[in-house]
């Protein structure tokens, strides 16, 4: 399977004053923090860790795993290296990330739910798709993710450096982009996780795609807790009010949070600033609140965003009427829109 370098070295850049300050390097070196230490109950050989891995997922989830199924996607501590610089590891001699799994710490005993079905879509190379090379029992780090090293940074970088929100071409061009790994998610019958700018990952050329989702993670409640808590300001209605043990996301919701991510590209801030996170929660699922469009928005950008936030998650529009939209000429246009972009709070924060 080839890798996606050669592709991203074709794509145009962003305009100028977009990257005048260089790519951000604060997200682009770090990866998430490890789980709180707890104590070790036994080591684990990798050949022991490979035996003790399980699924225990929802019905509709649920992939009943042998060790041979586990162990092609475990890799051999050899194919990572460690910089003594402090630079990013390295994977088969190419920068990578490394993706704590959340309760996996070194040397513990645990079950692990996965998820082959996002491991086959993320190791497909799609270029919207951060490609995940496979997990790895790290000495220091426990079981992890590993990933392909973007070195633009994140859109929210993208978006916190840039005075007014970014020009529309580049809106355009990043959202086409985003789209694109969203319906690769959804035709194979997955939803993304928790979209959000700060999750979209850029390649220093103009390009975007998606990052890694956690394919993998120990029985512990903790990662379900987490999920419950953050996020909100990009969570569908229907996500956010549903049952926390039954609600998902799905390609519906995916089409909301798309909305909020293009919002914020085009606004050039965070939604809700002034909410708190349970304060946002409750307008959008109660009180239909949604951020205002800024002024100098073009209308078929302006539309599309109202049309991905619809209360009726049905009647929202598909990816593939989404990339057909980005597509058109009349969307092309360079705008310069409002940085002080108001929003429309209908409960008090």
């Amino acid at each position: 399977m080839g890798t996606t370098m050669e592709c991203w070295s074709a794509r145009p850049s962003l305009d100028e004053e977009i990257l005048m300050n260089g790519p951000d390097r604060s997200e682009a070196f770090s990866p998430p923090p490890p789980p709180p230490k707890r104590k070790p109950r036994r080591p684990l050989s990798l050949s022991a860790a490979i035996a003790a891995f399980k699924t225990s997922l929802r019905p509709s989830l649920t992939v009943r795993s042998t060790g041979a199924e586990i162990s092609r996607w475990m890799l051999s501590p050899a194919d990572v290296a460690s910089p003594s610089d402090g630079s990013p590891p390295l994977f088969r001699g190419r920068r990578c990330w490394l993706y704590p799994v959340a309760g996996a710490p070194p040397g513990a005993a645990y079950e692990i739910q996965l998820r082959p079905d996002l491991l086959e879509i993320m190791s497909s190379g799609h270029i919207n798709v951060l490609r995940v090379h496979g997990l790895l029992l790290h000495d220091t780090l426990g079981l992890c993710q590993v990933a392909e090293y973007k070195p633009g940074g994140s859109l929210e970088g993208l978006i916190r450096r840039t005075r007014g929100g970014l020009p529309g071409a580049a809106v355009r061009r990043l959202a086409a982009d985003i789209a694109a790994g969203l319906k690769f998610f959804n035709d194979r019958g997955a939803a993304y996780r928790d979209l959000n700018a700060r999750r979209v990952l850029l390649d220093g050329g103009g390009g975007a795609c998606l990052g890694a989702v956690a394919a993998a993670a120990a029985v512990t409640g903790a990662a379900a807790a987490e999920y419950e808590t953050a996020g909100y300001r990009w969570r569908a209605p229907e996500v956010i009010g549903g049952d926390p043990e039954t609600a998902a996301e799905t390609w519906m919701s995916n089409v909301y949070s798309f909305g909020m991510v293009v919002w914020e590209m085009v606004a050039g801030e965070a939604a809700y600033g002034g909410c708190s996170p349970v304060q946002a929660a409750l307008g959008v699922a109660a009180g239909g609140l949604r951020p205002e469009i800024p002024a100098g928005c073009p209308p078929p950008l302006a539309a599309l965003m109202r049309s991905c936030w619809h209360a009726d998650p049905r009647r929202r529009p598909t990816f593939s009427h989404i990339l057909s939209v980005l597509s058109a000429a009349s969307v092309n246009v360079n705008v310069s829109v409002n940085a002080n972009a108001n929003v429309n709070v209908v409960h008090p924060c």
